[in-house]
Order: C-alpha cells, then structure tokens, then sequence
C-alpha cells in the first residue's frame, strides 16, 4: 500500500556540512517532513537557507499544514526588505503558540533572513512539528506520545521505551510497536539487539507499507551514537496517526460484531420462546377440549379408570407443563430485561401466545378440571347405584326362574289322585299354589318393567313374562284336570287341607320375608346404612306378624297326630324350622349392619380428625405469611438472615404437619375412605394444603427476594426496579433446590438461558469468584452484581453507526461481514439484512432491526 502522500526521499536536500552527527540526522528528517506538505503545492525544499531566506515556503508549509491562510504575502520577492516582510509572518505564527510547546525564547525575522542560523531555522520547524504532529493530533504532547509508545511496546523481549532517544537505538522498539498491531509484517522472534540494521529495516519496510512515511535513515540511526530525540519523535507521530486509526478502526468492527451476535442471540431467544409457547397453547387447548368432552361410562369400573388417569395427569403431566409455563415466561423476561438493557427492539409475542394468553387459557384449563372433577365423583356415585340395583334385580331374577321351574316340575310330575281324598287334597293344594302366583307374577313384572333399563340383564324381563305365561297356562290345564277327577273322589279331611292351605300361605309370606334378607350387608354412607335398616326392620316386623300363625299351624299339627298330610309337600315342623333359620339369619344381618354402621362412624372421625388437623394447617400457614408483611428490625443482612433461619424452621413445621395428616389421610383409606369421596366436616383437601405450604415457604422466599433487592440497592448498582424484578424471577426459575443460592450447575444454566457462553475454566473461576461465603451457592446479590455487569452494554446506536460507516460507508459488502462476524453470525445476518440497491447490506436499515431507535 503506497503512502498517502509523496514519498519525502524524492526530493534532493542539501545538508550543511558544518552541522554534527545528530544535527545532520535532525535536519535530514526535518526536511522530509517539510516536503510531505510542501509538496502538495509542487514546491519542494531542497535546503534551509536559501529556500526560507524569502519566507514563501515557510507560509505554504503552515498553511497546509494548519488549514490557516497567514493573508497578503510576496509570492516573488526581490529585495531584502520584501524578503523580511514575507518572513515576519509565519514567524508571528510561530511565536504565537510557543508556550503549547514549551519554548521560552521566542524569533525573529533575523534568524531566517541570513539562511545560515540552522539551529533557530531547525528548532522553528520542530515548534511546528509539536504542534501540529503532536499537541493538535489527540496525543496531548509528548508525554502522550511516549505513554502510547510504552503501552504498545510492553512486554517485548529487550524493549524497554524510557525516552525518545537511546530506547530506540538498536530498532527493536520500532520492531515491536509494528509487531503490536501488525503481527504478519514483523517476525519479531528474527530480531536481536546485535543486528539493529535488520531491526530497522524489517520495521521501516513494514511500515513504508502501511503508508508511513520514512522520516528516519536505517544509515543514520544505526551509526549514530545517539538518536535526536526530536528526529525520532517526528518520526514516531506518523506511527501513531496511522496505528491508532488502524486499532480504532478494528476496535469498531469487534463492537459491530459483538452488537449484531448479540442481536442474532435474540432472535433465537425470541423463536425458543415462540415455538415454546405455541406448543404450550395447543396442549392447553387440546387439554381443556378433552376435559370438557370428557364421557364416564356407566359402570363403576369406567368411572373410576377416569378418575384414576385423572390422577394421573394431576401428578405427572400437569406438574411438567407448569413447569414449562413458567420456563416460557423466565425465558421472556430475560429476553426483554438484556433487549432493555442494549437498548434493542422489545420483542412482543403474539396475543395468542403471550404470558397473560397462555395464563388465562390455564386458568381455563384449572376450571375445566374441576367440572371434570365434579362429572366424575356424580359419575362414580351413580354408577354405584346402578350396581346395587342390577345387583338387586339379578337376586330377584334368579328366585323367579327357580320358583318357576320347581313349580313348572310340580305341576308336570303330579297325580291327579288316587283317590277322592287325594283329588280333593290335590285340588285344594293347587288351589293354594295359585295363590303363590300373586306374589310372583309382582316379582316378575319387577324385572319385566325395570331389567330393559340396563344392557347387562336387558332380555331378562322378555324371558321371565314368557315363562310366566306358560306356566299359568299349565297351572290352568291341571286345575281343569283336577276339577274332572273331583267328580269321582270324595273331599279329603278338611283339617289336613287347611292345615296344607296356611302351610303355604305362609311359604309364601316367608319367602317374600326371605328375599328382602337377601339384600347385602355393604354400605358407602349413612344413607345406605338407613336403606338396609329399613329393610331389615319391615322383614322382622314380618316375622313377628308370622309368628302367631306359625304356633298356631304347630298346634294344628299336633292334633293331627304327627300323620302325614297327603296335601302338602312341605311339614309343619319343616315351616317351623324354616321359620327359626329365617330368624336367625335376620339377626345375624342386623349385626353385621351394626358392624358395617361403626366402620362408617370410624370413618367420620377419622375424616373429623383430618378435619381438624387441616384447619390448624391451615390457620398456622396463614399467620406465619403475615407476619412477614411486618418490618423486621436491625441491618438488611440480619433481616435476611433471620428470614431465612424462619424459613427453615417453617418449612421443618411444615413437612411435620404435612406428614401428620398424610397419615390421618391412610388411615381413613385402611377405614374404607373411596376414591372422589368427599369429607362433610371440612373443604379442605391433602393437595390444596400441600399447595398452601409450598405458597407460604413461597412467601418466606419473596420477602428474602425483596431484602436481597435492598441490598443491592445499598450497594448502589444502577439498576431498575423492573430489571431487578426480572432478575429475582430468574434467580427463582433456576434455584431448583430451593436453598436461597444457585450451586454451579444451577448458575451455569442461567448464563446459558441468558446468552452468556462459558467454558468450564471460566465458568470454574466466575463461580469461585461469586461464591464469597465458600459454601457452594451464589447469592442473589452476587448473582444480580455479576449478571448486571455482563448483561450491561454501552454500545449505542450512534457507535455502531459511525463504526460501520468508518468502516465501508452506508452500505457495508456481505463479504466483509463475513471477514468480520463469526460464521454462523455472519450466515444469519446476512439472510436477514435489508439490502440497498448495489446488493449490499443497508447499514441503517440494519442497525434498526438491532436497536430501539425511539430511546
């Protein structure tokens, strides 16, 4: 790369040959640099006496270089007098500033009118060197200069910058200050102290090549004894214009790297959050949609399969998308508090998948539930009654069919009687089994009018009505049968046929009593209890209605003298043990009701027990949240630290508790407690104090929360109460174990959900470093401390802006983005840049995409 301007050693000069070594050096760079500026108006200096004598150069040279016209002058003087004219300006010029640059002594015209005071001619020329190269280029003089020198010299092997003479000699400080910005040019390693000719040349090629023009000879400085330090100052001013453009014009092009990263990082965490959030809506949508459609069958089997993969969902599934909500909600506020604080665009999700969306579609998912809920224990409990009525009618179907087919055999095998008494005893006993029909035939149409109600026994009632029928058909053929056969046998004993009448009068009197026992003894409630009881207090007063007549058929029986009764197929003393069996059955099933009736009363106490325990829960949870709402007195630190000595004491009291009534809730399950069975004494429920203890222990967590902020307060970081809110909730979403402090693994997480990358070593010596109390946690105020001076970015708009103008205009090519960002970077970018009509990346359209232009 050729220097911007003419190359100084393109010009003969004429040195004085009475000047000594350091002279000649000062005056040969001297004249180079007069000639850098002198020959932009094509009128070189080839010596310093007669070409200043007349004082036209001289006034060229400080108007181009300072930009200031010294006025009116002789453009060709020809006496003396209009030689000393022309020279009195530019050294009014000079001695005007000589206090910036330390002069004491001021000049006169004389000293340049003979053209031989080299010395004064000489030390005008480096007055405006200081100014102009040194004082009014940013370096605030020399000392500037050296420090800069200093600082980008450091550390190279026998470099040592003290002064701007000796410490240049051997040229490896002129090596190394190009080595510092431009490592490829300089193979510093190559250079030694005792080859300074190799030093000086490598590093005067190299800068030639960055377009610093050469004021200094390799010759000179390696011959010399010791360099003139204001040759080597002019000389090293060029370095500097030069080098810390080059730096300043890097140092840009890392912040424009570093603003459109962080830019790109946005716009993954803003699709994680979309795509998130959009999965979360339709799994609510679906959720709720199914709760709300949700059938429950009709059996007690069915009822309770949904209500146990309910449970199901209540503990497995749902946990793990509220879980996600609140990652999806952590995930935004993180976003928008680092869009805030780099003062970019705010992403704004869509309404459909917002935070206040995506709570109010779970809001509607928790009502869903409890509908569901509700259908599904009304479900179960009619269930429950349907059973015991199926189970009711099949008892009932099962005596019907057998009483028919005993009565369908007795009607089919029987005689018509060997004789008169046996007709007439046969008559008088079908006469007396007809009279059973009643009672059947009501039983019968029972499961006739009810059975259809349910699948399970639906063609029931249709069998049942047509055996009936067949067999009063057959009932009527015998008694046509028998009324035939009377006409030829005489009439039985009439005691004996009534003895055989009330015998099966009262059959059937037992067998109705005997039916109403074969209810079973299982209960749910104290309405069942009541049920049973009634039925079994109707069957004894049947029993006792009996009775009468049972001692009188035994009396009767007695007076027949024990013989057999041809009209009758079941014996007085059979009906009389009949009768005692159906006694005592009846008073064993009043006994197993009484023992069925105390487990129910064991149950309630159990359940008043829970009860109880449940309210004191309750109210203990409640008084210790408000008696956080009230000021703590002492330090913030010990504020702090006794919230979080009570938080620990509660959260023991609240495991104690918790335990106890988990194990009042497995008794009441050992005493019969059913799935969806509700307790009358209380509305309290295991889960809901279960959530109530994790709200309270929630509480104790946001009053530290809200300790820790003031002392980040008291620190005086400059952070909103906004950002700090958005990092408490951060801190919260991470702090997994719940112990006030993040461990390593929980910290190493954070900084990935917000963007900040580490490597184990770095992530080893942050955490050691934040972990001040050495017990394996980060603190919140640490935390906050160290996120905040990640997370804050002073680049602003008008940086970027100026830094990618510096750098190629309004318009930057996509192939020096690509030299400038890191590959994916650079990929992303470039797909979603605007670009401007020459196919490159429109600068400004850019950077509105990355910054919010309204702040």
């Amino acid at each position: 790369k050729k220097p911007p301007m003419a190359a100084a050693d393109k010009f003969d000069f004429e040195v004085p040959p009475k000047l000594d070594e350091r002279d000649r050096s000062q005056c040969k760079t001297f004249a180079k640099w007069c000639n850098l500026y002198l020959s932009k108006r094509n009128m070189p200096l080839k010596n310093f006496g007669e070409d200043l004598v007349n004082g036209v150069k001289l006034i060229n040279l400080i108007e181009v270089i300072s930009g200031t016209s010294l006025g009116k002058y002789n453009a060709k003087p020809k006496s003396h007098i209009q030689n000393a004219e022309n020279l009195a300006l530019p050294i009014a010029f000079i001695n005007s500033f000589l206090k910036e640059v330390h002069i004491r002594v001021s000049y006169g015209v004389e000293n340049v009118l003979a053209g031989d005071d080299y010395k004064s001619i000489m030390g005008m020329i480096f007055c405006l060197i200081h100014k102009f190269e040194i004082n009014d280029s940013g370096l605030d003089g020399k000392d500037g200069l050296l420090l800069w020198c200093q600082n980008n010299t450091k550390g190279y092997k026998d470099v040592e910058v003290n002064n701007f003479s000796n410490s240049w000699k051997d040229g490896l400080a002129f090596a190394a200050l190009i080595h510092h910005f431009r490592p490829d040019l300089v193979d510093f390693d190559a250079c030694t102290a005792a080859n300074p000719t190799h030093n000086f040349t490598v590093a005067f090629d190299a800068a030639d090549s960055l377009g610093i023009p050469r004021l200094l000879d390799v010759e000179d400085m390696v011959q010399c004894t010791k360099p003139d330090d204001k040759a080597v100052m002019t000389q090293l001013a060029h370095y500097w214009k030069v080098l810390s453009k080059m730096a300043k014009e890097g140092v840009g092009k890392e912040r424009v790297a570093a603003v459109l990263g962080r830019f790109r990082q946005n716009r993954q965490m803003s699709d994680d959050y979309s795509g998130r959030a959009e999965k979360l809506r339709s799994w609510l949508e679906e959720q709720t949609a199914n709760f709300k459609k949700a059938e429950f069958g009709e059996t007690v089997a069915e009822a309770q399969a949904k209500m146990k993969d309910f449970n199901t969902y209540q503990e497995s599934e749902k946990p793990e998308q509220m879980k996600e909500k609140l990652a999806c909600a952590a995930l935004l506020r993180s976003l928008q508090s680092k869009q805030r604080v780099e003062k970019a665009p705010l992403f704004t999700p869509p309404e459909n998948i917002s935070v206040d969306a995506t709570e109010a579609m779970w809001s509607a998912l928790v009502e869903a539930e409890k509908e569901y809920d509700d259908k599904a224990k009304q479900a179960l409990a009619k269930a429950r009654a349907r059973d015991l009525e199926i189970a009711r009618l099949q008892g009932r179907i099962d005596k019907v069919k057998e009483w028919m087919a005993e009565k369908t055999k007795d009607i089919e095998g029987a005689s018509l009687g060997e004789n008169r008494f046996e007709t007439e005893g046969l008559i008088q006993m079908h006469s007396a089994s007809l009279q059973e029909f009643t009672p059947w035939k009501r039983r019968a149409q029972d499961i006739i009018d009810n059975s259809p109600k349910f699948a399970e026994i639906a063609s029931e009632g249709a069998a049942v009505e047509g055996a009936m029928a067949a067999l009063e058909a057959k009932a009527q053929t015998r008694k046509d049968a028998l009324e035939e056969q009377l006409q030829q046998h005489m009439a039985f004993e009439k005691k004996q046929l009534s003895i055989a009448s009330d015998t099966q009068k009262l059959l059937a009197a037992l067998d109705d009593i005997s039916e109403q026992l074969e209810t079973p003894i299982k209960v749910y409630n104290k309405h069942d209890v009541a049920m049973i009881r009634a039925i079994l207090d109707n069957a004894h007063s049947s029993v006792d209605a009996q009775r009468a007549a049972v001692d009188a058929l035994v009396e009767a029986d007695k007076e027949c003298e024990g013989k057999a009764n041809p009209f009758s197929r079941v014996t007085v003393a059979q009906l009389k043990e009949r009768f005692d069996t159906i006694h005592a059955t009846m008073e064993e099933k009043m006994k197993a009701l009484d023992v069925e009736d105390q487990g129910l009363h064991k149950l309630d106490e159990l359940k008043k027990e829970f009860a109880e325990a449940a309210e004191a829960f309750d109210t203990w949870s409640t008084s210790q949240v408000s008696a956080l709402e009230k000021d703590a007195a002492g330090e913030l630190e010990e504020q702090l630290a006794a919230v979080r000595a009570a938080e620990k004491e509660a959260s023991a009291a609240c495991d104690e508790k918790l335990e106890a009534i988990k194990g009042i809730k497995a008794r009441m399950a050992e005493a019969g407690e059913t799935v969806g069975e509700s307790n009358e004494f209380t509305s309290l429920t295991l889960p809901g104090l279960i959530t109530k203890g994790e709200a309270m222990l929630g509480a104790f967590r946001d009053k530290a929360d809200v300790i820790d902020g003031r002392i980040v307060a008291k620190k005086g970081m400059d952070i909103s109460p906004e950002q700090l809110e958005e990092l408490k909730q951060a801190f919260k979403v991470f702090d997994k174990h719940e112990q006030n402090g993040l461990d390593m693994e929980e910290f190493k997480m954070c900084q990935e959900s917000l963007g900040q990358e580490l490597n184990e070593d770095q992530l080893k010596e942050v955490f050691e470093r934040l972990d001040t109390s050495k017990n394996g946690f980060v603190a919140f105020d640490e935390f906050v401390s160290y996120m905040w001076s990640v997370m804050r970015v002073t680049d602003s708009y008008d940086d970027i802006l100026s830094a990618l103008q510096g750098i190629s205009g309004d318009t930057i090519p996509t192939a020096e983005l690509e030299k400038m960002l890191a590959p994916e970077v650079a990929t992303y970018i470039i797909s979603v840049a605007p670009k401007a009509a020459d196919g490159n990346v429109d600068v400004k359209e850019l950077l509105a995409m990355v910054f919010d232009v309204t702040q």
